[in-house]
């Protein structure tokens, strides 16, 4: 193998390493992002009473359904404790 084709390998697998570290930083901050309780949309609320993060429609299911109660801690909630969250 020639110097050349041993640096070509060896950048590959810097590439391939920084392309893991990307990935595994941005399902990092993914989940970040994501509401706990669906797992599927934006947080965009918090709870300011345990200033836990949801998106909106879970914490509105769980008024509609009597249930104000936050869904981590179980700190009960009114609807005045409902705030926007900008990310």
């Amino acid at each position: 193998m020639t110097i050349l084709e041993q640096a070509q390998r060896d950048l590959f697998k810097e590439s391939d390493s920084e392309a893991e570290l990307a990935k595994r930083e941005s399902e990092k901050f993914r989940k970040m992002a994501i509401c706990p309780a669906c797992e599927e949309r934006e947080k965009n609320v918090i709870l300011a009473r345990c200033s836990h993060t949801f998106c909106r429609e879970c914490v509105l299911a769980n008024v509609q359904a009597r249930k104000r109660s936050c869904p981590v801690c179980m700190m009960k909630f009114g609807m005045d404790d409902i705030k926007p969250l900008h990310l």
